[in-house]
């Protein structure tokens, strides 16, 4: 297992530089000048001369590479070109609204997906069936911002149910959970259709099999068999699907995040990319690929707990 992991970690790093030189080159390849940008109206030529020299921009490429690529070793991932302030800084306060909304979407999804995937499987071909898997497909299927679009429409607009945009950022917790809910609700259908699809498959396997005919054969409860004997040997397939949408998931928080105006990493990153803030979109970047990595080493790790057959070499 120390050296399955130490292997996983070496991965790790050669996978965040290789996200890191991708991003660093993508930037620079965008149309657009982050010193037009910061200097507006007051973009002279020796006033951009100045500050692209001032901001390291005028050096070759190369050397723009070499001297990033150190300061992130160091733990430096520079100042944000808009604000001046540390990128640190600005992620460290836009992180726990993210972290809000995609866990509250996994538990969504999982609340939604795993009950609807059961119930298809033991009313497999049924209208009952059909019906939960053409939602879950819509799911699937269906933009992340329209969806979030028809929400604010239908239930903060016109229902009043929840508020319409923000994340509440002053009054008490109850309220900021009234703001949150909305948009986890929106993120966490879309990933829910993929749960019940792939619990639905995993748990018709599951109880065509031997060991769940003997359960019923010494009598047990419908609730103990589904439940205890066949979700629980259903479950690798299920959190393997949970973790591998880390990456949409992380990619559906700044859609949604953008949508509902919440101040975290989704909606700091686009509004860097339109100013073509570099360290902050590198950063950010930086940050979600590490999330996904860890993630998946996390599953990975989790089998032996949730299958002791497991082993790894």
């Amino acid at each position: 297992m120390a050296a399955y992991v130490a292997r996983r970690l070496c991965l790790l790093v050669l996978t965040l530089v290789g996200v890191a030189t991708v991003v660093f080159l993508l930037m620079r390849l965008l149309p657009g000048d982050p010193v037009a940008v910061i200097l507006g109206d007051y973009a002279t030529p020796e006033a951009a001369a100045a500050l692209r020299q001032r901001l390291g921009l005028d050096r070759p490429l190369w050397a723009q590479y070499a001297a990033y690529l150190g300061d992130v070793a160091r733990g430096d991932f520079g100042r944000s070109l808009m604000t001046n302030r540390p990128v640190f800084t600005d992620v460290a306060h836009a992180f726990p609204y993210t972290f809000q909304l995609a866990i509250a979407s996994i538990a969504v999804s999982v609340a939604i997906g795993v009950p609807a995937g059961i119930v298809s499987a033991r009313r497999r071909n049924s209208k009952l069936d059909h019906a939960m898997m053409l939602v879950a497909l819509l799911g699937v299927a269906g933009p992340d911002f329209w969806y979030g679009i028809m929400a604010l429409l239908v239930f903060s607009a016109r229902l009043g149910w929840f508020p319409v945009l923000g994340a509440n950022l002053a009054t008490d917790s109850l309220t900021a959970l009234r703001y949150l809910a909305l948009p986890s609700i929106v993120l966490g259908f879309s990933m829910a259709g993929l749960v019940a699809r792939m619990t639905r498959s995993a748990m018709l396997d599951v109880l065509t099999s031997d060991y769940i005919r003997t359960a019923q054969a010494k009598g047990l409860g419908e609730a103990v068999v589904v439940l205890r004997h066949g979700l629980r040997n259903a479950l690798i397939p299920i959190v393997t699907v949970v973790a591998n949408n880390t990456g949409r998931l992380l990619g559906g928080t700044v859609v949604i995040e953008y949508v509902f105006v919440r101040p975290g990493l989704g909606q700091l990153l686009v509004t860097s990319i339109v100013q073509r803030d570099y360290p902050m979109v590198q950063g950010i970047t930086l940050l979600f690929a590490l999330l996904v990595v860890l993630v998946n080493l996390l599953l990975d790790l989790s089998y032996t707990v949730l299958d002791p057959r497991v082993r790894y070499q």
